[in-house]
């Protein structure tokens, strides 16, 4: 019977040339592709965080929460609504370090992510910005 050269005293099966994925480097993945997936991922926990808070955070439908607690509620939304938009804001921001990154690396897949996550996080900014321009004048 002969010797399998790839295995080990332990007699597991190993190739020494298939040691990792050629986009992992030390175990760590390249952070311009983590920036991608961030700014892709960013926009819907925004939405979810958004849901979240509107469904579970909601003033009382009858119309009979005190004063205190309808100003606590209002407090919590702004706060979430802040959070928010940090979180969309962050997503285009690295969505364009990704694009850069992945320029750099001539890494496909990270270019891609990063464009769609700056289309959706920006369309996410201009939408808010044209609100607030449109209904805050007079």
């Amino acid at each position: 019977m002969s010797e399998n050269p790839y295995q080990s005293p332990s007699g597991a099966t190993e190739r020494p040339d298939a040691v990792q994925p050629p986009n992992v480097k030390d175990g760590k993945q390249p952070f311009s592709l983590q920036a991608a997936k961030f700014s892709l991922i960013a926009p819907f926990f925004s939405i979810a965080m958004n849901l979240f808070v509107s469904v579970v955070i909601v003033p009382d439908r009858d119309g009979n929460n005190a004063p205190r607690e309808v100003q606590e509620q209002a407090q919590v939304r702004f706060a979430f609504g802040i959070l928010s938009g940090l979180v969309i804001v962050a997503g285009f921001v690295l969505g364009a370090v990704g694009i850069v990154g992945g320029i750099a690396r001539s890494a496909i897949g990270t270019i891609v992510m990063s464009i769609f996550g700056v289309l959706i996080n920006g369309s996410l900014i201009g939408s808010t910005v044209w609100a607030i321009i449109r209904f805050s004048g007079p």
